[in-house]
């Protein structure tokens, strides 16, 4: 089995880091987290909701593995951190998952495991790795 490591990311906030405003604890759907990564290098260049609790944000990077990436987004009424890790366990082409109070991000191989934790930092939520 897959070792899980929990790194709680420090919200940018109390950081200091951030002045970009786009913390995202709570959202109503998964395009509160969308708006929050527009204009950012993590900005989804193709968006795909597949239901009203779930969408897919493809990012086109360039120095990703395959030149983008896959942020899953999953609205939960479920503890979202839960929800993260099942689904980390769940997908070996998963490296990280993102959480804010109501909804969970799994980020696909191509966005990296530390681009993850930037996700993360730069919308003030927590952090799980898949190693």
């Amino acid at each position: 089995k897959k070792a899980i490591i929990l790194a709680v990311a420090v919200p940018l906030l109390l950081a200091g880091c951030d002045d970009s405003g786009k913390e995202v604890k709570e959202v109503e759907s998964p395009a509160g987290v969308r708006a929050a990564l527009e204009g950012s290098e993590f900005e989804c260049n193709v968006w795909k909701e597949l239901a009203d609790d779930y969408a897919k944000c493809t990012m086109n990077r360039g120095e990703s593995i395959n030149g983008g990436g896959v942020l899953s987004i999953s609205v939960t009424e479920y503890d979202p951190e839960l929800y993260a890790a099942v689904s980390l366990e769940g997908d070996d082409s998963l490296v990280g998952a993102v959480w804010g109070e109501n909804w969970a991000g799994a980020c696909s191989e191509d966005v990296g495991s530390s681009n993850c934790g930037k996700i993360a930092e730069m919308l003030g939520v927590e952090v799980l790795y898949q190693r």
